[in-house]
């Protein structure tokens, strides 16, 4: 018979403050050098750091080891897998990382750090959306989004060219095989679009960038590229079986959560007002 052995866990040292909060601090590092970092505390607005948006993902057995504050914990392997992909080689990182900046385990912190949610994220310099490691050919959808949004920002931006622009981006379309449009549409239906209160920490970001293994795009190039997607069928009427997908998955409600957030306010039935607390208190932390 298997024993199973407790987990390790992270202790941490209480805050003082209502507008304190723990950064992490992921020191430099690459390659198979494990993952080291260490809990500060600061209060909001009194130094510069990013902020993980990310899928928990549910606790398994291929969970994995880092080192915090000199100890080993255990944390998800979706979470041990960012910390490998954005450290930096030579500086260390400061972040906020909510399974980690937030003592789960004590209800009135959780609960105290919710109500300040929206200030968290509004508060950094930049938002890192995490999708997960690559798969299913997710460099060739990221490079297709970074070639559409080249085209769409002169389109939007060269009023003197702008029919030869889209020109451009129709033979762009036309020039996409199955298996890319294949993979465009499996990076537009990655299970972090789902998460409703994700979409909401995009709309609080001064600026984000997407991360996919290890490419990445930038915001504007990131939301050029899938709103082209609604304008072009908007206009041409585009009714293809990839043009759909893309514009009714979820990765397009980002658009609307950055571009309409009154659409946040009338949001499910009863049209109660809905905000980041809401999000957080109503989804399972897993």
């Amino acid at each position: 018979m298997e024993t199973s052995h407790p987990r390790p866990k992270l202790k941490y040292r209480s805050l003082v403050f209502r507008t304190a909060i723990r950064l992490v601090v992921i020191h430099p590092g690459s390659g198979d050098e494990p993952i080291r970092c260490h809990l500060i505390h600061t209060k909001l607005g009194e130094m510069a750091y990013d902020a993980l948006s990310y899928e928990w993902k549910e606790e398994s057995n291929d969970d994995s080891m880092i080192n915090v504050n000199g100890e080993n914990v255990t944390v998800r392997k979706n979470l041990h897998d960012v910390l490998v992909h954005i450290r930096l080689p030579e500086t260390a990182l400061h972040i906020w990382i909510d399974a980690l900046s937030i003592d789960q385990s004590d209800t009135s912190e959780r609960n105290a750090k919710i109500k300040i949610m929206g200030q968290i994220y509004s508060g950094t310099l930049r938002v890192i959306v995490w999708l997960g490691n690559a798969a299913e050919n997710s460099d060739t959808a990221l490079r297709m989004l970074k070639e559409i949004a080249t085209h769409a920002t002169l389109r939007r931006t060269d009023a003197t060219n702008s029919d030869e622009h889209s020109n451009q981006l129709i033979k762009l379309f036309n020039g996409f095989d199955n298996e890319e449009w294949k993979a465009l549409v499996a990076l537009c239906q990655r299970p972090y679009w789902s998460r409703i209160w994700i979409l909401q920490e995009i709309y609080l970001a001064k600026s984000y960038r997407v991360h996919c293994g290890k490419e990445s795009i930038g915001d504007s190039d990131f939301h050029d590229s899938i709103a082209i997607f609604h304008y072009e069928k908007m206009k041409t009427g585009n009714t293809t079986e990839y043009f759909h997908i893309i514009t009714e998955s979820a990765v397009s409600a980002h658009r609307l959560a950055k571009n309409l957030p009154r659409i946040f306010t009338h949001y499910v039935a009863g049209y109660q007002p809905l905000r980041l607390e809401d999000l957080y208190l109503q989804t399972p932390m897993i």
